[in-house]
């Protein structure tokens, strides 16, 4: 393909050979053997790229990171890295990627040193950070914080490269120094506004203790997200708020409870997040079984018995000779 060719199709003035490209520019990647490098990729650019450009999103979590995995088989996520490496985070305090890149740029992250295209040589430049947000910069802003991390991590020497060799399973020679730091970030996707701050494509999350959280229900429909924030507030550091159900600290809980304004008469449902989930359990259940009941008493109608919608009975006719 031509660079007018190309540059036809990134203007959007053929919309089909746009996605034959993006298609063929993705392929390329997966098949490349390569790392894939993103900062705070879950949520975002990842999930799109898997559905426009992979299959449609999958109804489970587990099927979705084996069928990511199968695709991009190494993954680098440059916000988890810096949210969970103690020699990072004592030193990078930020983990938004320009405000890392900024705390990336002096020392002790000297190493290595970047040398870039004639054509992207603004890229380099101390104007430069006025370009966060265009695709092209925030991918190379990306790449360069995670050289960075990981020459520190990993203590490489000057003029020494990153160990970025694929994974083998069964290793039979030494792990270089790069590797042995590198696979603690493998396939581990940042998540936000999640207690889960992690999701592992290749393995089972870390436990989440949720002793002390419960679940708030069965209040005011006038209520909105900050009426509970603003009673939890004095009294807990931090709440979580989300959809219609609340899930809360248990201390935000007795605090409502003791509100002197009256929220605490009010006929709340609060349970441990435990008993939550084996009510939701034991519900989905219940509603299976009477869908699967359901189905068959359809299915018995069209053989002769007819469904009486208003209490459920059946009454049974003979079949037609």
């Amino acid at each position: 393909m031509s660079d007018a060719e190309r540059e036809r199709i990134l203007n959007g003035e053929d919309e089909r050979e746009a996605k034959a490209l993006g298609e063929l520019d993705y392929l390329l990647i997966s098949k490349s053997d390569k790392p894939l490098i993103g900062h705070n990729m879950y949520l975002g650019e990842f999930m799109s790229t898997i559905q426009k450009f992979c299959f449609e999103l999958p109804p489970t979590v587990g099927e979705f990171k084996s069928l990511c995995h199968s695709v991009f088989p190494v993954i680098y996520d440059t916000k988890h890295i810096a949210n969970t490496d103690k020699k990072i985070k004592d030193l990078v305090t930020v983990s938004a990627l320009s405000e890392m890149v900024s705390q990336l740029s002096s020392e002790p992250f000297s190493k290595p040193e970047f040398v870039m295209h004639p054509d992207f040589h603004d890229y380099l430049s101390p104007s430069a950070t006025e370009r966060f947000h265009e695709a092209g910069y925030d991918a190379f802003s990306t790449g360069v914080a995670f050289a960075k991390m990981m020459y520190h991590i990993a203590d490489v020497p000057e003029g020494e490269p990153l160990d970025l060799s694929p994974t083998i399973e069964a290793q039979t020679e030494p792990v270089s120094t790069t590797r042995y730091h590198l696979n603690r970030f493998e396939n581990k996707l940042n998540v936000m506004r999640s207690d889960e701050p992690i999701l592992n494509l290749v393995g089972d999350e870390d436990p989440i203790d949720r002793s002390n959280v419960m679940y708030l229900a069965n209040f005011p429909t006038s209520w909105k997200t900050h009426t509970i924030v603003s009673l939890c507030q004095p009294h807990v550091g931090h709440s979580f708020v989300a959809d219609r159900n609340r899930v809360l600290d248990h201390v935000a809980i007795n605090a409502i409870k003791e509100e002197p304004s009256g929220a605490g008469t009010l006929p709340l449902r609060v349970m441990l997040h435990e008993e939550f989930v084996v009510a939701e359990e034991e519900l989905k259940a219940e509603e299976k079984a009477q869908e699967t009941s359901r189905s068959e008493v359809e299915a018995d109608a069209e053989d002769g018995e007819i469904l009486d919608e208003d209490d459920g009975t059946i009454d049974v006719e003979p079949a037609q000779s």
